[in-house]
């Protein structure tokens, strides 16, 4: 619960940084919640974050495989 309020508390206060919104999906996707990492991984393409970013993180793998993960689509 700690963690989750610290990763709002962090897009709260920059909801148009690309980088914390990836940030926040990683954060999420390591703490089990899939939902929000997919919404805040989303946020961050569309804002501009690179795909070659997110599609070599590792720790997103199970995510990436996820059918609700939209791939290349900002």
């Amino acid at each position: 619960a700690g963690a989750e309020a610290l990763l709002r508390r962090a897009v709260e206060a920059a909801p148009k940084g690309p980088d914390i919104r990836f940030r926040a999906g990683l954060g999420y996707e390591l703490i089990g919640n899939r939902d929000a990492a997919l919404t805040e991984i989303a946020k961050a393409r569309e804002l501009g974050y690179p795909l070659k970013f997110i599609e070599a993180e590792p720790d997103l793998i199970a995510l990436r495989r996820d059918s609700r993960y939209p791939g290349g689509k900002p």
